[in-house]
């Protein structure tokens, strides 16, 4: 890896001359079209990331710079990819920024972080894809995303395959078999695939039939941990359109262990002795998860313009397993989600009413959340809203955004227990450009009265190919603006003195 080292070295004469100081790097990442099923690659790109992080909390002492926030972590990363043929797409991506100094290796290690073989044949009738570390974990399920790429479970640690077969546009069927591995099993072979040790198994079956507005779909999944332990999946979903009104429904059932356990009991495990009209849920067992949402409700309101309504149901016992996915365990809620927008001026709302009852609580609660968007002259926006329910105390907030050619502005307060503790948060942005390629950063942040952060940052983007960002503050911002105006419950960012200097450089066409 001499020539790697050599880039390295390099990269300490050169990025003096751009910065004047160290800088750290990342990668771009190409993600999958979902057109076609694969990424009609005839390019390459090398993204260079850097980054030096100092804060006061650091050990041994103040101020330090750790090895893990370091420039020796600094990242160059290859990408390419071809088309020998119609039909055929290879892409492979490796990058450096990997040390091993357990081992004794105190130099970055360039391995293979990502890649596919796809190829698509019988007019994409059939699309096989052998993926490496990619974001292949995904269905079509509306509702209960009970396979997702978010999981941390299988998040950037599956290698397998992932073949879809349709049929006229009415019979689709996946399959996904794949071994998801550990981390130092990927670092200790370069990143390529061995073919020997272990690691833990995630297999999926789903198979669909639709035609003109209809969907029936089965879905089998195996999961084979050797932290989480075994569990297997069984779920059924149902669509359907009519005059413009659709229906979902999505339905699974789990269990520990093979899928003999499965039969233990009825088959979805629905007892249709136990149900009490208006409680629904009471048919399901713990290991169920159910949800039901009609959509298309929509009608034109004269002179005022248009409403819409999302009535649904959701259900999740207090034993489903659900490692893949993103369906938590041990609630019940029914809702209705709705949105209304004016016909001729710039004004929007969007509500959520429900009645949700927590397992692990025990409580039962009814709930409502309401924002309006206003957009006024001159470029300003104002959204204001409130978070009601039963037994706390009320939240409001308001937020302004002012933004132009120059500048942009968002300035967001909230008060939390309104009429009790009047805990008032506050979020000031904003962004002045000065010139062509400097822009010019503010942060303040005051969390529910008790907690103030800032953040300064100069930013230096000559172009789309290259960034330079200079922070210095007691937090790093996120989406505190977004946590504010959409969530009931948010948290403190985590609070520390610290100074940062970031670069990106980018080269090639993909």
């Amino acid at each position: 890896m001499k020539w790697v080292a050599g880039i390295l070295y390099f990269k300490r004469i050169l990025i003096p001359v751009l910065l004047i100081t160290p800088i750290h790097a990342s990668v771009l990442l190409a993600q999958p079209s979902e057109a076609g099923g694969g990424i009609s690659l005839n390019g390459w790109a090398a993204v260079f990331k850097s980054r030096i992080e100092l804060s006061r909390s650091s050990r041994p002492f103040p101020w330090n710079d750790e090895e893990i926030n370091s420039h020796i972590y600094d990242r160059l990363a290859f990408m390419g990819g071809i088309a020998p043929y119609s039909g055929l797409e290879i892409f492979l991506k490796g990058a450096t920024g990997r040390r091993g100094s357990e081992d004794g290796v105190y130099e970055n290690r360039l391995i293979l972080e990502q890649g596919h073989i796809y190829y698509g044949f019988f007019d994409e009738s059939v699309r096989c894809r052998l993926f490496l570390r990619e974001r292949a974990f995904y269905t079509d399920h509306k509702l209960l995303q009970m396979v997702s790429d978010d999981s941390p479970f299988i998040q950037n640690r599956g290698e397998g395959l992932r073949l879809e077969l349709s049929a006229g546009g009415v019979f689709k069927l996946l399959y996904i078999e794949s071994i998801l591995r550990d981390e130092d099993d990927v670092f200790d072979h370069g990143g390529i695939p061995v073919f020997r040790g272990g690691g833990d198994i995630y297999r999926l079956l789903r198979g669909t039939a639709g035609h003109e507005g209809y969907k029936l779909g089965l879905m089998l999944s195996e999961t084979r941990s050797t932290a989480l332990g075994d569990a297997v999946m069984l779920g059924v979903d149902l669509g359907a359109e009519w005059r413009g009104i659709g229906l979902s429904v999505e339905f699974a059932k789990t269990s520990e262990g093979p899928w003999e356990n499965l039969r233990e009991e009825s088959l979805l495990g629905i007892d249709p002795r136990k149900f009490k009209l208006g409680e629904f849920s009471r048919m399901l067992s713990g290991n169920n998860a159910f949800a039901v949402e009609v959509s298309g409700l929509d009608a034109e309101l004269s002179g005022v313009g248009e409403l819409g309504l999302f009535p649904g149901h959701r259900y999740s016992g207090g034993d489903f397993i659900d490692p893949q996915g993103e369906v938590g365990a041990g609630y019940t809620e029914s809702y209705i989600e709705g949105w209304w927008k004016h016909g001729n001026y710039e004004a929007s709302m969007e509500f959520r009413l429900f009645d949700r009852y927590e397992v692990g609580l025990g409580t039962d609660k009814i709930g409502f959340y309401g924002s309006t968007l206003l957009g006024l002259i001159g470029g300003v926006s104002l959204r204001k809203g409130v978070f009601l329910r039963e037994g706390d105390d009320p939240s409001l907030f308001l937020s302004l955004k002012d933004e132009s050619h120059i500048t942009r502005m968002i300035a967001t307060a909230r008060l939390d227990g309104a009429g009790d503790k009047n805990q008032l948060s506050f979020l000031a942005e904003g962004d002045m450009r000065l010139g062509d390629y400097w822009t010019l950063r503010t942060v303040l942040y005051l969390y529910r009265t008790s907690e103030s952060y800032y953040s300064v940052g100069l930013e230096f983007r000559p172009g789309r190919r290259y960034l330079v960002r200079a922070d210095l503050g007691s937090f790093s911002p996120f989406d505190e603006a977004i946590a504010i105006c959409r969530m009931k419950e948010y948290d403190p960012p985590p609070g520390d003195r610290l100074f940062s200097i970031y670069s990106r450089i980018w080269f090639g066409d993909l």
